[in-house]
């Protein structure tokens, strides 16, 4: 393999990637073999709060039209097209491609999902750890599940205490319902919930509890994915829901660090 580039002083990687489409062209004329992923659609799904909204912001290296559609079915060019940053104020399955002449990219999926908590003022007790804070305590109201990848900014990550969020469902709501996910990946000493508890109130000073549950620590040092956690009861109506998810109190026996904290990382807390 040959890699061929500019100086360093004379590197500039945006120009590089708007002259790519043309020197494509010489390397399909010639029958060269190159990676195609510049070629993708480049997506980022922006929490905007204030409107109560996710929006979709994408592009393509070379401006070929993007094409997209809202239930889960892959987009053809019959689907809408993309024109602006489009927002998603109730529950959707996004996907989005674009189709060359000489084929599709990669298809964008993202799965967003929105219930009675979703962008409603929410406050931690206990706050993540400085260096996996992210985009703070919206990130677990935003409509977006984290992915299997605890470092992507879609998970908060806490150490040394249980998480306890509060939200503010913004008027009573009737309610029965709480789940939320955890990502599990022993190897990096992340470990799941053992116990969900769930508490009302209508002045955010006085709660009663309505819902608790243990949850069975984890024993396995070689586990890695994600854990999904669901508490039900009797409908109940609230303004405040007050969530506490407890941290696993220590790595467990025959793990390389046994008997010391854990990391506990969660992602969207969800009320119905």
């Amino acid at each position: 393999a040959e890699v061929q580039w500019s100086n360093p002083e004379k590197k500039n990687y945006e120009n590089f990637l708007s002259r790519l489409p043309q020197l494509i062209n010489i390397y399909d004329a010639e029958g060269y073999n190159y990676a195609k992923h510049v070629f993708d659609v480049k997506s980022e799904f922006v929490a905007n709060s204030a409107t109560g909204a996710v929006d979709v912001v994408m592009t393509t290296i070379d401006g070929a039209p993007i094409h997209y559609t809202l239930d889960g079915t892959e987009p053809t060019t019959a689907s809408l097209k993309y024109t602006e940053p489009v927002s998603i104020t109730e529950t959707a399955d996004f996907q989005a491609v674009v189709i060359r002449p000489e084929g599709k990219s990669k298809v964008v999926n993202k799965k967003i999902s929105f219930n009675k908590a979703t962008y409603c003022p929410i406050e931690l007790t206990f706050q993540p750890s400085e260096k996996y804070k992210f985009g703070g305590a919206i990130t677990l109201v935003d409509g977006m599940k984290g992915n299997d990848s605890y470092a992507t900014g879609a998970w908060l990550g806490f150490v040394g205490g249980n998480v306890e969020a509060i939200i503010d469902l913004g008027q009573e709501s009737e309610i029965k319902q709480v789940a939320t996910n955890a990502i599990v990946d022993m190897s990096a000493w992340i470990m799941g919930s053992t116990g969900l508890v769930v508490s009302i109130s209508d002045d955010n000073k006085e709660f009663r509890e309505v819902a608790a549950k243990d949850i069975p620590a984890e024993t396995n040092i070689d586990k890695k994915g994600v854990e999904n956690y669901e508490i039900t009861f009797d409908p109940v109506k609230a303004r405040y829901v007050k969530v506490v998810i407890k941290r696993s109190p220590a790595l467990p026996r025959g793990h390389a660090g046994e008997g010391k904290a854990a990391y506990m990382f969660i992602d969207e807390i969800e009320v119905d």
